[in-house]
């Protein structure tokens, strides 16, 4: 592999973290409906209903307990 190789295939790897993280982050704005720089439960509630799954708050709430580990906060 000659050193212009190398050169491409680090930008093609940089090129698709940046794309793919800019996706992520465009979804999460979705989800942040009202702009806060955080999901809320009910705005979890209201965009899985969008994506067609019928979660209700209770369904967000058991899941966010499973994976909160930081019980402090």
């Amino acid at each position: 592999m000659s050193i212009l190789d190398f050169f491409v295939n680090v930008f093609v790897y940089v090129f698709v973290i940046i794309f793919f993280f800019l996706e992520l982050l465009k979804i999460f704005k979705a989800f942040d409906e009202n702009g806060d720089g955080k999901v809320s439960k009910h705005e979890l509630v209201r965009a899985s209903k969008k994506m067609g799954v019928n979660n209700t708050l209770k369904d967000i709430e058991k899941v966010l307990r499973t994976m909160h580990t930081d019980r402090k906060h």
